[in-house]
């Protein structure tokens, strides 16, 4: 039988650690907030998210996916790699854009630039993408949280 003190002790534990997690999601929710705020995409822990709106990279990205992204030096990006950018393009200047880098990094008394192109699109981006606006690379598709996003938008019927 568990003593009278030992269960305070741990409801005091559980009460803290409550807490804890509690405090973490607010800062946490601070952050994403703050970034969507300035018109950029949020980095928690070194990973971002990002909605997917056009179908420039399908098949490989459908349109309405939501993606991982590592957030990486510039220097760590190769040819094939799928990356998010903040645009350079002027109908887009500053929204985030997600595209393969189909040529070898080009270094530029300025920085990195990468040649980019949707894999649905006919050529290359008109506008090179800059390394000092990388968001991140490409990891995966988050198959689950598109579902529930489908769901929530009464895309998907239950």
């Amino acid at each position: 039988m568990i003593s009278n003190s030992k269960c305070k002790l741990f409801q005091k534990i559980i009460r803290a650690a409550w807490w804890i997690l509690v405090i973490l999601l607010v800062l946490l929710l601070v952050q994403v907030i703050g970034a969507k705020m300035k018109g950029k995409v949020p980095s928690v822990f070194g990973y971002s998210f990002v909605h997917i709106i056009s179908g420039s990279m399908e098949d490989e990205i459908p349109r309405g996916s939501y993606i991982l992204l590592k957030n990486v030096d510039a220097s760590e990006v190769a040819k094939d790699d799928i990356i998010c950018f903040y645009s350079s393009d002027p109908q887009i200047y500053g929204l985030p854009n997600t595209h393969r880098v189909v040529e070898d990094p080009i270094v530029t008394d300025e920085g990195i630039e990468f040649v980019t192109r949707g894999d649905a699109n006919a050529g290359n981006d008109k506008y090179h993408a800059k390394g000092d606006r990388l968001v991140g690379v490409y990891v995966k598709t988050l198959d689950t949280l598109t579902s529930f996003s489908e769901l929530l938008s009464g895309k998907t019927m239950v």
